[in-house]
């Protein structure tokens, strides 16, 4: 890792602008799949956390013992319980001299509340493919996994989000308009891809002639769906005319019905203005509550003053376009950590929100406040609401843990007469030499 971020993370834990409620809170270092033979209960490589469903089970990716990347079932030992073991889930790839095992990559990016989980594979023949791996029984460790394929035409597809019903929400390659473009899907037996298939509800009537090109966001498996089947996510890109720049936008997917076999196509455009968004988390309320990260307004106040926008999260209800902030009130916009920018990653149904933002640190060199490390951060509701502020997750840790909390990407709805949820993600780990990992993260609170 370079030194600049080496700092980054050293210098990590000294903000403490943003006062943290009072929460019983355990945090665990969840490891790799590589553990370190010259230090028992230590660990070579990285890791990452993307979801935790409502039993407390988390899936992600890590170092494995071949060198390879591969996905993660993280078991706790009982619901909900912050002990547990990584499980290594097997690949599309079956090693045909070792019955068993299992050769190539993968991710896991989803995990829905039976146990079921989406992500991507390499395959026998080198290509990348969309898995489902469906548990022999809810909550259990073993199970099948059944490699969805590709869109018509296409060489690539990832899975990155299913529901209760294990619909899967992804992206991948298909043949259109004689190019090979990304289209994202909806995958329940076959895939529904969002261009092809999809009417475009609101196609921005104010713009000259827009051409929409719908295709995923491939930032790390950046989609949401949710029990009814919409999706969120981007790029809903506008291009206007041979040449020009285009501008990729958060999108709704609405369900299917009966007249809409494949659901509408809302495109949300970017908060100021129509630059970029994208969208990556949807909840079951009703009314499309949605969170993702857009356009913000350049805070030249700290730091090298700057024309183009810094990305700020939002939260959003609704098909229309985002709001920007206003005398009347915060619009969309959920604000940082003191920094530049924000990201929104996961939402539950009680619109509690996790993600990540730049914090706002003392830079000696210019003698001035600058945008400082990226922590995990959390937004307790809607913008408006009782407890929205934004918490720096590592001010709900204890001094000397092992990570700095770098991004939360995930968060489950609490247990039924509970108000405790589970959130997962990344942080680094101490350097030593000034090299540092990533490694996943469970935060019980």
């Amino acid at each position: 890792m370079s030194a600049f971020r080496a700092m980054r993370s050293l210098t990590g834990l000294l903000l403490l602008m943003f006062a943290a409620p009072t929460f019983a809170v355990t945090t665990v270092d969840l490891g790799t799949l590589y553990p370190d033979p010259a230090h028992p209960g230590k660990f070579l490589g990285d890791s990452y956390a993307y979801s935790v469903n409502t039993y407390g089970q988390v899936v992600g990716n890590a170092a494995y013992t071949d060198g390879k990347t591969r996905a993660f079932l993280w078991q706790p030992g009982s619901a909900h319980s912050t002990s547990g073991t990584m499980k290594l889930l097997p690949t599309l790839w079956p090693d045909a001299t070792h019955p068993g095992k299992y050769l190539g990559n993968s991710h896991a990016y989803g995990i829905n509340a039976n146990g079921s989980i989406t992500g991507v594979s390499d395959t026998t023949n080198g290509q990348q493919h969309a898995f489902r791996w469906t548990p022999s029984g809810a909550n259990t460790t073993t199970g099948t996994i059944t490699d969805l394929g590709m869109m018509s035409s296409g060489t690539y597809s990832y899975g990155c989000a299913i529901n209760s019903s294990a619909q899967i929400a992804g992206f991948g390659n298909t043949l259109s308009h004689g190019l090979m473009d990304a289209h994202g899907f909806r995958y329940a037996s076959s895939f529904s891809d969002f261009m092809i298939d999809n009417a475009i509800a609101n196609p921005g009537t104010d713009l000259p002639d827009p051409t929409y090109l719908c295709h995923g966001m491939e930032w790390e498996g950046s989609y949401g769906i949710n029990d009814a089947g919409v999706v969120v996510s981007g790029d809903l890109i506008e291009i206007y005319g041979v040449g020009a720049i285009g501008y990729g936008h958060a999108f709704v997917c609405t369900a299917p019905t009966a007249r809409d076999a494949h659901g509408q196509l809302y495109d949300l455009r970017g908060t100021y203005s129509v630059y970029g968004s994208y969208a990556s988390s949807v909840n079951n309320s009703v009314g499309y509550h949605l969170v993702g990260t857009t356009d913000g307004v350049p805070n030249n106040t700290i730091g090298p003053s700057r024309t183009i926008f810094d990305p700020h999260a939002f939260f959003h209800v609704g098909l229309d376009h985002l709001v920007a902030p206003s005398g009347a009130g915060p619009g969309d916009d959920l604000g940082t950590l003191g920094g530049k920018t924000s990201y929104a990653f996961g939402l539950n149904d009680s619109d509690q929100i996790v993600g990540a933002a730049d914090t706002l640190v003392y830079d000696p060199e210019f003698n001035r406040m600058n945008s400082g490390p990226r922590h995990a951060c959390y937004w307790g509701g809607a913008p408006g609401t009782t407890g929205n502020g934004i918490v720096d997750l590592n001010t709900l840790v204890p001094n000397g843990f092992v990570l700095t909390l770098e991004l939360a990407r995930g968060i489950n709805n609490p247990p039924t007469g509970s108000t405790t949820v589970e959130i997962v993600g990344w942080g680094t780990t101490v350097p030593v030499n000034g090299q540092f990992n990533y490694h996943a993260f469970l935060m019980s609170k």
